[in-house]
């Protein structure tokens, strides 16, 4: 019926299905910081417990610089679910948000949702389709979505919450998080000063029992034109379409592509649109880690791409769509050294097949060095199309693998997981590494 995963190294709840169908991406607790920097944590206790149709675990995560302690509970039964979060702080801190935050997927996108608000009144409205620049939702007491045969009802208490499309950072979720943008930010934390979160969800209607969905990949129809790639540099590299001045405030100015109107991210496009007469399309910068650093919502974010870009090229009355630089760091880090690993090539490829298949025109990869070695080899597979084109491939998981035909008779298989697996593919048994890219034909 319900399933989860609990991630013992992180204190996160991950990938809630009812059945077959994930109703929430994550829920965990974190801390961010008078400038929205994320302080690191770590798990330092955790039990599980599962007997007949119930199960429970426990953990405590502790945050040594500000000095914050969360304690948390999840406990399951066929009817519901109940996650608890009990945070306290042992110094005074600013921050801008803590407490619990609560993803769901993307993919809800389109569907009915009703929220009920503090006041007792109820508001109905889709999950948007296009990036939604501000909050679709505000004062959230409740929240009811479908899913498949049934739908969920989740309930908050503890404070007042607030959801806000994240794709605008290029995360695969939206996003209800404690503590309305409106009030005064940043806020102090007193030592000693607690808080409790809790979330209730429920679900209504029958639910098929969980059939597991065979791992296969199949070809479609749809050609997808592959963007200019270029990279950020302070000198002309013949081997790219163009370079990004790295060093301008605006850094497509240079590349000859127009006078493109620049986001650092997306969401500066989508909260300040600009007046398409004036611009020859819209361009923004892109990377993973805005909020999240762990390897897996990396490569979960690959996938925005392709929403965010489709929002872009509609915004941009079908101009240009320009994404860059695309980084793999976050805005505070000098460089991650996963760039250069499998996971950092996968992250690359994926990302650029995903904003492919939105609309992007051109894609600039940041690290200019990077490209000149591993990361430049994986580029090189786009590169070698003689059409410019390719076709994707539907994937029964998508967030496991992907695959894309170049050309006749060239595969590429992408397995965006750390773990092996093995995919029907044109009905036979193809084994992909952890983290590999297989190029056939």
């Amino acid at each position: 019926m319900w399933s989860l995963e609990f991630e013992r190294w992180t204190g996160w709840i991950r990938n809630v299905r009812l059945g077959e169908f994930e109703v929430i991406r994550a829920i965990y607790a974190g801390v961010r910081g008078e400038n929205w920097e994320t302080f690191r944590s770590r798990v330092t206790t955790s039990h599980q417990c599962q007997q007949d149709d119930q199960f429970e675990a426990t953990w405590t995560v502790e945050i040594e610089e500000p000095a914050y302690r969360f304690e948390g509970r999840v406990a399951g039964n066929p009817d519901s679910l109940e996650i608890a979060i009990r945070g306290e702080s042992s110094s005074e801190f600013l921050t801008r948000r803590t407490g619990m935050c609560v993803l769901h997927p993307m993919e809800l996108a389109g569907l009915s949702c009703e929220a009920g608000l503090f006041d007792g009144s109820k508001i109905q409205r889709a999950f948007p389709i296009d990036v939604e620049p501000h909050q679709p939702f505000f004062d959230i007491r409740t929240l009811s979505y479908p899913t498949g045969t049934a739908s969920v009802s989740l309930e908050f208490s503890g404070e007042v919450f607030e959801m806000e499309d994240q794709r605008n950072w290029t995360d695969a979720s939206f996003k209800t998080y404690c503590r309305p943008q409106a009030l005064p930010q940043p806020y102090s934390i007193a030592i000693g000063e607690t808080l409790t979160h809790r979330l209730k969800v429920t679900r209504a209607g029958s639910v098929p029992m969980n059939a597991s969905v065979p791992k296969r990949l199949s070809i479609s129809e749809e050609v997808v034109s592959i963007p200019r790639l270029g990279t950020v540099a302070d000198e002309v590299r013949e081997e790219w379409d163009f370079v990004l001045d790295a060093h301008a405030d605006n850094p497509w100015e240079s590349a000859g592509l127009g006078n493109l109107a620049f986001g650092v991210k997306f969401v500066d496009i989508n909260r300040n649109r600009p007046l398409m007469t004036e611009w020859d399309g819209v361009a923004f910068g892109a990377s993973p880690q805005v909020h999240t650093t762990d390897d897996r919502s990396i490569i979960e974010n690959t996938h925005t791409l392709r929403e965010v870009c489709h929002s872009a090229k509609v915004l941009a009355e079908g101009k240009i769509c320009a994404v860059g630089p695309l980084r793999l760091r976050s805005s505070r880090q000098i460089s991650d050294d996963r760039i250069e690993m499998p996971i950092g090539q996968v992250w690359c490829l994926a990302s650029i097949i995903h904003a492919a298949i939105g609309g992007a025109d051109a894609i600039a990869v940041e690290d200019a060095h990077a490209c000149l070695g591993p990361l430049r080899t994986t580029l090189e597979i786009l590169r070698r199309s003689c059409e410019g084109t390719f076709r994707p491939y539907h994937s029964s998981h998508p967030y496991e693998f992907i695959g894309i035909r170049l050309d006749a008779d060239r595969d590429v298989f992408i397995n965006l997981t750390p773990y092996l697996q093995i995919v029907e593919i044109a009905g036979a048994e193809v084994e992909l590494e952890p983290f590999a890219i297989l190029e056939i034909g």
